[in-house]
């Protein structure tokens, strides 16, 4: 499996929004920006799309508070679910 770096995955979300949600335009551009002949695989740009609409990125990144979120079945913390599981201090 090749990896790919952050600024690359960067590129190709970018594109993909930027061109009326086109994974082959995505691909095209990337070729075209990075100067090689193999673009990542629609697959590979679908699963870093649905990472970085579920995280805020499309790296994998191992938060602090990932542990605590695992049994909740979710994986971003808001300010709405924070209070209803974390218990608030009594002044």
């Amino acid at each position: 499996m090749e990896a790919y770096p952050g600024n690359h995955r960067a590129f190709c979300i970018r594109a993909y929004y930027r061109n009326g949600d086109s994974i082959v335009s995505a691909q095209r551009l990337y070729r075209t920006e990075f100067n090689v002949r193999n673009a990542p695989k629609d697959d590979t740009i679908r699963k870093w799309i649905r990472m970085f609409e579920n995280t805020g990125s499309s790296v994998k990144i191992q938060h602090p508070d990932l542990h605590f979120c695992r049994w909740l079945n979710q994986s971003v913390i808001t300010k709405k679910n924070v209070s209803t599981y974390i218990p608030q201090r009594k002044s």
